[in-house]
């Protein structure tokens, strides 16, 4: 599986990668003026409290990776990394284009 392998700023670039590919193909395609938060906000609204709260710590991961500037790292106690990979991998399993469709064109 892709996303589990190398650092963690990798692992949430490609899960972004997956989900705008799996947009695209849903043709629910990201409006270039909208932020990933607010985009993804949209998915935790459609998902059960249990995965919507896991999602709440992968949005913040997303912002620093794509918005801060290039010399800041992301920060992430090393306790809490096994649990934001396994988040993004079931993001990545459970966020298929159909699924994305549903949420996206309601």
């Amino acid at each position: 599986w892709i996303v589990a392998r190398g650092s963690l700023e990798r692992q949430v670039k490609w899960t972004v990668w997956l989900l705008e590919r799996r947009g695209r193909l849903a043709a629910t395609r990201r409006p270039a003026h909208v932020t990933l938060s607010q985009w993804y906000a949209r998915m935790i609204r459609a998902m059960p409290t249990n995965q919507a709260t896991e999602m709440q710590h992968f949005l913040p991961l997303m912002e620093v990776v794509f918005y801060a500037p290039s010399d800041r790292r992301l920060n992430v106690a090393p306790d809490q990394r096994h649990r934001l990979r396994k988040t993004l991998r079931d993001i990545a399993v459970q966020w298929h284009a159909r699924r994305m469709r549903t949420v996206y064109q309601s």
